[in-house]
């Protein structure tokens, strides 16, 4: 049984057009024959359609961990969101544990948690960090005793211990998303949704974060959007890559890096160097100014190493060092978005 299972999902949003907006904005006339003007001129515009995901068909198995990635506005929190049963499909359906996400609406928020980016901003900010969370536990009707025991373990193992009895305003931005993170594991729900989670974590929160994920992959689902490779290599066990809302490809990490890399990568210090150097030689992946027209680059070659070398030579460049570089999955995810 899968946990999760897509079938052609799209949902579009309608907007005015900007140029009518910008037009009702210019109107000089006021009152109340102003706000029905422009009332009437906004519904008779054409609404302009934006596809946020676009035809999704996939899977998530039971005991999974699923990573998203793609760029800004290329859909993944309205696909979140739909799976969680916060927003309707415009077309298409999944099953969630079995349940339709549209006849089992109900049943389905009741298999899932949900961690955005934003959701601090629902804490109660005269609470503690405790009494926020222990207040949720109630409101999810989970038994004082039980509720408790399950704070204890979040707090322990998310390293929460030190400031759970602040208050929200005394929390930095990290501890707030640890706070909504541990919010949405207290309920032991078999599904995770955790969008772009490790948002203002720093490296030891995001560690320990992903340790508890771990802990509970073997009973769990989790579906997790993020822009760090590292991450994405790191814990899932699929990732899909998407773009203008739709999938590009869903693949294990390890095979997108063996199958899907920009060929041999190397990395080079270079002094005297200027960046409008290298146009004819080598495609640059990243380049940074180490200051001193010292440079270090990241890069796939158009000719052999020993062309290179030489055309360094040529320009009297000089070469600190120059190594080979594994391909990452940032590598892949430029590669089939730039495509």
């Amino acid at each position: 049984m899968y946990a999760i299972s897509t079938s052609s999902l799209t949902k579009i949003y309608q907007t005015v057009p900007d140029d009518a907006k910008a037009h009702v904005r210019g109107v000089k006339e006021r009152g109340p024959g102003l706000w029905v003007k422009n009332i009437f001129k906004l519904r008779t515009q054409k609404m302009r359609k934006i596809v946020a995901v676009r035809d999704l068909s996939f899977s998530v198995e039971v005991g999974e961990i699923f990573g998203i990635i793609g760029p800004n506005g290329a859909g993944k929190t309205t696909l979140i969101k739909l799976l969680s049963g916060l927003l309707y499909p415009t077309s298409g359906n999944a099953k969630i544990l079995n349940y339709d996400l549209l006849d089992d609406h109900e049943k389905v928020k009741d298999k899932i948690a949900y961690v955005s980016t934003s959701g601090w901003m629902g804490l109660e900010w005269q609470l503690t960090a405790y009494e926020n969370l222990l207040f949720y536990a109630d409101l999810l009707k989970i038994p004082r005793k039980e509720a408790k025991t399950a704070l204890d373990d979040v707090i322990e193992s998310l390293g929460m211990v030190g400031y759970v009895g602040k208050t929200i305003p005394q929390l930095s931005a990290g501890m707030r998303q640890m706070l909504t993170i541990a919010r949405g594991f207290i309920a032991n729900r078999p599904i995770i949704y955790l969008d772009e989670p490790t948002t203002s974590l720093d490296p030891f929160a995001k560690e320990k974060m992903w340790n508890f994920v771990l802990k509970l992959k073997k009973n769990h689902s989790i579906i997790f959007s993020s822009h760090d490779p590292k991450e994405l290599k790191g814990y899932a066990d699929r990732i899909m890559i998407i773009k203008n809302g739709k999938s590009l490809i869903v693949s294990k990490p390890q095979i997108l890096l063996k199958e899907f890399s920009t060929g041999r990568i190397y990395q080079a210090e270079l002094s005297n160097a200027d960046l409008s150097d290298f146009n004819e030689t080598i495609r640059i992946i990243d380049a940074f100014s180490l200051g001193n027209k010292k440079l270090k680059l990241r890069f796939t070659l158009k000719g052999s190493l020993n062309d290179f070398i030489t055309f360094l030579l040529y320009k009297k460049i000089v070469i600190h060092n120059i190594t080979r570089d594994s391909p990452s999955i940032s590598d892949v995810y430029a590669r089939f978005v730039n495509e």
